[in-house]
């Protein structure tokens, strides 16, 4: 079965793509949306179970 060691609940929404995707313009630094940079078939599956 699969399986993968994560750390701490941060890789956990990294490894899902549950992140916030970092922005820049100048000195000004914030976060936009979730990157989506993840595993989607997982992210999917955590959707429809919520």
């Amino acid at each position: 079965m699969f399986h993968r060691h994560l750390d701490d609940r941060r890789h956990l929404a990294s490894y899902l793509g549950l992140v916030p995707s970092p922005q820049s313009s100048g000195d000004t630094e914030w976060d936009q949306d979730i990157s989506k940079a993840g595993d989607r078939v997982a992210r999917v599956l955590l959707v429809e179970l919520a």
